[in-house]
């Protein structure tokens, strides 16, 4: 970092030290030669060369690039201040494989994880909707112990769809690549205990109103039918 001149002085040092390097290297090297039991001592040294290397080019790239960004030269590139564009690349898939699911992405294919993902996200929020049709049906807290019969059997009737489920949910996360995408099994106990605590009772259900049918409607309806049988005669 720094001005320009400031740069060309590091980078001046930088050479003086690498040159003096250069010359302890050669002076160890040398007595290597004569004395092999110093090699562990030069292979130390050759090791720190390459960290203080590595180090010392990551300096100089850094200083390329905040000079350039001085100049504005970054200024007009194609798509400036924009987001990136998100790319979904598992590092555990090799090239190949990850160009080809690419392909069957971008013609409407998709893994079969993926699809599995879909299909389980699907079974949770209908049996979270079942859960509360059937919460529908009875009366606000306590409910009844005879309330209470009708509320486990209800949970019981529900005990295919849950494991269909869950045997979806032991093969993605057999097949899934990432750890973190892992699922646990349809937590049937906690999701009735939310449905029974937060679900409408049945006298909190809004009733349907009867959609009355006026008398020139009807008229008018019974005329049509009427047309319509004397058509197909």
């Amino acid at each position: 970092m720094g001005t320009p001149s400031q740069r060309q002085k590091q980078y001046t040092s930088y050479q003086a030290l690498r040159a003096s390097t250069n010359v302890v290297d050669y002076r160890i090297q040398k007595l290597s030669s004569q004395y092999p039991e110093t090699a562990l001592v030069d292979k130390d040294r050759v090791a720190a060369k390459k960290i203080r290397t590595r180090y010392g080019i990551d300096r100089i790239v850094d200083d390329m690039i905040q000079e350039a960004m001085a100049k504005g030269e970054f200024d007009n590139l194609s798509n400036a201040g924009q987001p990136l564009k998100q790319q979904n690349y598992n590092p555990y898939v090799d090239t190949v494989t990850h160009k080809l699911n690419q392909v069957l992405i971008n013609n409407g294919y998709a893994p079969e994880w993926v699809m599995l993902e879909k299909d389980i996200r699907e079974d949770r929020t209908r049996l979270k909707m079942l859960l509360r049709k059937e919460r529908e049906k009875l009366g606000p807290l306590p409910i009844t112990p005879e309330e209470e019969i009708m509320w486990t059997a209800s949970q019981e009737r529900l005990q295919d769809l849950i494991k269909d489920m869950n045997k979806k949910i032991e093969k993605y996360n057999f097949i899934v690549p990432l750890l973190a995408k892992q699922m646990t099994h349809f937590p049937l106990h906690l999701e009735a205990t939310k449905a029974l605590k937060e679900g409408l009772s049945k006298d909190q259900v809004p009733q349907k109103e009867d959609k009355k049918v006026s008398p020139e409607r009807g008229r008018f309806l019974n005329a049509l039918k009427i047309f319509g049988i004397f058509r197909s005669l």
